[in-house]
């Protein structure tokens, strides 16, 4: 008869050097047993809409407060009255704006208890003895994000068990425990939440990825792919290496739409594994879908956020390491790699001076092996907004994920990297074409 081994522990690491983005208010804890509630226990419900206009008003009264502090009536009486009333405005109004950003957030314990259900049911369905370790389940994320998590989530959860956990008889042959582990671990890190389920299974077969790829056309050759490009084809469409189709995975939804509704969270998903040793899902996702973290750039007169989740690098490389190819067009050569460069001016439709300049400003975005390179005009350094869905009566953009509220109250536009990714590959951002093409300098 089957096993299923659960153990569940608090967090035991502490993610250093991360400062929280909302304020800890107090925890909602179980009513007392004397039948008396303190503040921090009682609760009301409100419709997640009301929640979401009250966070776009406050947004917009950020915005607002933010453009009389920078009124010259304001700025010229530095040492009046006038100045210490908007400041202690100011306060209050960012306290407002982290409260009801707060009012959002809900534990991923709920996510953590499914997980737990799952890998128990899931080891008495195939035979296999498996240990749930689980870590971080009372670290909070926006409510939205956190119930559209459910669904990838448990999926990349039958594939750890279907996939990478061996039959007891198959690990003891191999020198394993005859019980194997799922280790889910939630942390804070970038300014968002990391999630990373990891398995102590059979890992990923280079060699059997490799020939699948062939066979579908997602590759011509397997030289020159190092290790963690082959394993990152496992998001490619309808790519799978099951032999037959079970009850478990392998029916029909693959880690590519896995993939589709991480990235529809403005989230990322990347894969770790070692042959014999076992694989690591790692999912990065905002803390909440009102706040975005990143870096602002300037693009002639405009402004853009590229999301922290991104990892964006800015770099100046020389005009010569800047070349044209016949198959992909213009790139730049950066360390090893030839990264497709993406002119944001042309993407966009705007007008710069700054298109021919002897060290170019590139925004160095993504993961191999469709990281890209961003040509903008300026890095103005990191900046903490908040963001709503674009499409406010405009209809959705192109390359673009929404709108920021700035600090100094002016309006920027947030990224859509995956977008623009794939604008670099296919000249298609998001399904939807561009009017231009990239330029050859």
């Amino acid at each position: 008869m089957a096993h299923a081994i659960l153990q569940s522990k608090a967090a035991r690491e502490t993610v250093a050097a991360q400062p929280d983005v909302l304020p800890n208010y107090p925890e909602r804890g179980p009513p007392r047993r004397d039948g008396h509630n303190d503040a921090s226990a009682s609760t009301v419900r409100v419709r997640t809409d009301a929640l979401d206009r009250l966070i776009e008003l406050v947004g917009e009264l950020v915005v607002a407060e933010s453009m009389v502090a920078q009124h010259p009536l304001v700025r010229q009486d530095a040492q009046g009255e006038l100045p210490r009333h908007v400041a202690s405005t100011g306060k209050l109004v960012r306290e407002l704006q982290h409260l009801s950003i707060a009012m959002r957030m809900v534990p991923l314990q709920p996510q953590f208890q499914r997980v737990d259900r799952l890998v128990r049911d899931l080891a008495m369905r195939s035979g296999k003895r498996i240990e749930f370790v689980a870590e971080g389940e009372q670290i909070e994320i926006d409510r939205q994000v956190a119930e559209r998590l459910g669904d990838p989530l448990l999926h990349m959860v039958r594939n750890a068990v279907d996939h990478g956990i061996e039959l007891p008889a198959d690990r003891h042959a191999a020198g394993k425990s005859t019980c194997g582990t799922v280790h889910l671990r939630a942390y804070r890190a970038d300014g968002g939440v990391v999630l990373e389920l990891r398995d102590d299974g059979r890992g990923l077969d280079r060699d059997r990825l490799v020939r699948k790829a062939l066979q579908l056309g997602h590759i011509t050759s397997a030289e020159g792919l190092s290790d963690s490009d082959v394993h990152a084809l496992i998001f490619r469409p309808g790519f799978s290496t099951a032999d037959r189709i079970t009850d478990v995975s392998g029916r029909g939804v693959g880690m590519d739409v896995v993939q589709r509704n991480i990235e529809a969270l403005r989230g990322r998903v990347a894969v770790f594994s070692q042959a014999g040793h076992g694989t690591t899902l790692r999912v990065q996702l905002p803390l909440t879908a009102a706040l975005t973290e990143g870096l602002l750039v300037r693009v002639g007169g405009e402004r853009f956020l590229v999301p922290s989740l991104a990892r964006p690098l800015a770099v100046r490389p020389p005009r010569a390491a800047v070349s044209v190819t016949p198959d992909a067009g213009e790139v730049v050569r950066w360390h090893e790699e030839l990264l497709p460069v993406v002119r944001l001016h042309q993407v966009f439709g705007i007008a710069t001076a700054d298109t021919d300049a002897a060290e170019p400003l590139l925004v160095v975005v993504g993961d191999a092996p469709t990281r890209v390179a961003l040509l903008v005009d300026d890095a103005l350094g990191q900046q903490q907004v908040i963001t709503r869905p674009h499409g406010h009566g405009s209809g959705s953009v192109p390359g673009v994920a929404g709108e920021a509220f700035l600090a100094d109250g002016g309006m920027g536009r947030v990224l859509d990297i995956d977008g623009l990714c794939s604008f670099a590959r296919d000249g298609d951002p998001g399904g939807a074409r561009v009017d231009t093409a990239r330029a050859v300098a």
